[in-house]
């Protein structure tokens, strides 16, 4: 998860055009962390993964959507058992956020690729959204 914060933090140094899809709800603990990121560039360029599986072709539209027009999006994922009818397979349901980081964000962005202390995530949604990425925990 922190890798693509990273990304962020170096694509926002670079002026890259991109968006985040970041995973701001999941109906199974466990399936992945919330906060956790897909970074995608003007170019088409994908760094990281979020667990959508087949969706994440549509997520990453979505990222592609938003860089041309910054409309931040809400991708939602219906979970179900039959994979087939396009669902998770997974029986978990995700809301994810595509948004576009801007440049006032790279500090946070540092912070969280670094894990050294909780940051505070606030991603533009209507309302807007708050998770807490926690610090890395130290290794035993």
């Amino acid at each position: 998860m922190r890798a693509e914060f990273d990304t962020i933090k170096e694509w926002l140094w670079e002026n890259r055009m991109f968006a985040a899809a970041t995973l701001i709800e999941c109906s199974r603990p466990g399936f992945a962390p919330l906060g956790t990121s897909l970074v995608v560039g003007g170019d088409g360029t994908v760094s990281g993964d979020i667990g959508a599986g087949c969706y994440e072709a549509e997520i990453v539209e979505s990222c592609l959507r938003t860089i041309g027009d910054g409309v931040v999006r809400e991708v939602v994922v219906t979970g179900s058992d039959d994979a087939i009818e396009g669902g998770t397979g997974c029986r978990v349901n995700l809301r994810v956020a595509v948004w576009v980081p801007r440049s006032s964000f790279g500090p946070a962005a540092a912070m969280i690729a670094a894990g050294d202390e909780d940051v505070d995530l606030q991603i533009p949604t209507n309302p807007l959204t708050h998770l807490t990425i926690p610090r890395k925990r130290p290794s035993s």
